[in-house]
């Protein structure tokens, strides 16, 4: 009488486990990696609605429309909540920056060229820095703080706050007072441009592509 065979032997347990093994290693980085360019994007998003919050507040608290009379007076340290040194009795604000961009260059000597004020950490680990132009804040903004990637694009972007309202030729707005928006239709920028900047280290090509894409974490790639 023949015996059925049951169960499996241990070298095939072992090989089956190897198997999963290897596929879960090859797997897990790229996974984990998806995750966490989702939660920069879900980040980045939420600095923004606060960032707009905040700037709208201000608006409305000095019963103004613009923001030309006296753009100094727009101080994040008192409009957002920021990482308190107690010791100090201050605000937590660095003045180093140290970025690569997606070509891995260094980004970090453009940055501060651009961005001469000190940096302030906020208490959920953000930090931000605000450049005035002529006609705009120009904002730069890290979503992780000093911890890693410290890529421009990956989680470091630019954004432009106008004074006044921007308009085309036409006269048609394309950006309010106060709005927080990346290069402006006006620009006639292509995406091929765009593309070009961001990967060199331009925060504001970086977010108007992120943005332009629904911030999809693969928006460079679209």
């Amino acid at each position: 009488m023949s015996m059925k065979r049951q169960g499996f032997t241990l070298g095939e347990v072992v090989i089956t486990m190897a198997t999963i093994g290897v596929i879960v290693a090859l797997t897990l980085p790229l996974l984990l990696g998806d995750i966490a360019a989702k939660h920069r994007m879900v980040k980045l998003q939420n600095t923004i609605g606060d960032l707009s919050n905040a700037i709208q507040a201000y608006m409305i608290n000095k019963r103004i429309n613009h923001l030309a009379d006296n753009p100094e007076d727009l101080d994040f340290r008192n409009l957002l909540n920021c990482k308190f040194d107690n010791k100090e009795k201050k605000c937590v604000e660095i003045s180093e920056y140290d970025h690569k961009n997606m070509n891995g260059g260094d980004a970090s000597e453009s940055l501060k060229a651009s961005f001469q004020n000190d940096i302030l950490v906020l208490d959920n680990g953000v930090m931000i820095s605000r450049q005035n132009s002529q006609n705009a804040y120009s904002i730069f903004i890290d979503i992780n703080g000093q911890e890693p990637p410290n890529t421009v694009g990956l989680d470091a972007f630019v954004v432009n706050v106008y004074f006044e309202d921007q308009r085309d030729d036409d006269g048609n707005i394309t950006a309010h007072a106060g709005e927080i928006v990346g290069y402006l239709s006006t620009e006639n920028k292509t995406d091929a441009t765009l593309k070009a900047e961001c990967k060199g280290g331009d925060g504001l090509a970086c977010y108007t592509l992120a943005e332009k894409n629904g911030f999809d974490p693969d928006y460079i790639n679209k």
